[in-house]
């Protein structure tokens, strides 16, 4: 993880000079910093910043309306996953899988649906991937006389998009088996790979298998009993809705443990004091 300093997307600021007349001047003037200074910190470029240096750029946002005083310094700051889509994007092989709902009378592959929040985060998915999180057209070569022109974005070799259906759309022998299946075509792959799972293990059995493994636990094998949450082999746990499917699962359920309630749905997870 990594910190990014949000001066520039406060105040609307642009990469390119023809849309930003005037704006390191006009902070320039306001606050009475450096020039250069200011334009490192529109391009999110300087290691550390003075606490007066950022006291007088709070002032400047709060006296042009582009922030609330109560929500700085922190409307400065955000935390990014470090080259996240780069690190997707390199992959020879990415999978994307989705699980699926059907009437009780489809066969596979006739009348499935996706969740529409699942749709709407697989096509985000695949627009940040292709473009780098939309930083794509601001990538900088650094080969010679090339250094000022927009470097080519990492294109994947293989994309692979799968369908398994959701836990209760069918004999468990039948979701299990498809889920199996598709997880094991993708361990089976041999080179730079990356796989995405959309949904709960709810809605996507393959979630399950990749934290059984991740973790060294039985895939749908409940620890709901196990004494204390302490001895659960996964450090998180899902607490599902009384209407949600209940499937057996290592990291999901109705019960934290033996000895603990968990009367509220929601995740739970391990503490540092184990906890």
């Amino acid at each position: 993880m990594r910190y990014s300093f949000r001066l520039a997307e406060l105040i609307g600021h642009v990469l390119d000079p023809r849309k930003r007349p005037g704006t390191i001047k006009a902070i320039v003037e306001h606050t009475g910093l450096d020039r250069h200074q200011i334009s490192a910190l529109l391009k999110n470029e300087v290691k550390y910043i003075p606490l007066d240096a950022l006291s007088r750029l709070c002032d400047y946002l709060v006296d042009h309306g582009f922030a609330a005083a109560d929500q700085l310094p922190g409307a400065l700051f955000a935390v990014e996953p470090e080259h996240f889509w780069e690190l997707l994007a390199w992959r020879k092989r990415l999978d994307l899988c989705v699980g699926v709902r059907r009437d009780e009378s489809a066969t596979w592959g006739e009348r499935a649906w996706v969740v529409a929040s699942d749709a709407v985060l697989l096509g985000e998915l695949l627009n940040d991937v292709s473009t780098l999180g939309g930083t794509a057209k601001f990538r900088r070569s650094d080969r010679g006389e090339n250094a000022s022109s927009v470097a080519p974005a990492p294109q994947l070799e293989h994309l692979k998009q799968t369908l398994v259906w959701s836990h209760g759309q069918g004999e468990q022998e039948e979701i299990s088996g498809r889920a199996d299946q598709v997880y094991g075509e993708f361990v089976d792959w041999s080179g730079d790979k990356a796989l995405i799972c959309i949904g709960s293990q709810k809605s996507n059995p393959v979630v399950e298998l990749v934290i059984a493994e991740a973790f060294g636990c039985e895939p749908y094998e409940s620890q709901e009993m196990v004494p204390w949450p302490q001895e659960r082999g996964c450090p998180f746990f899902v607490r599902f809705r009384e209407r949600d499917p209940r499937p057996n699962s290592c990291c999901g359920g109705l019960q934290l443990s033996g000895g603990v309630d968990s009367d509220e749905p929601g995740i739970y997870y391990e503490t540092e004091n184990s906890e």
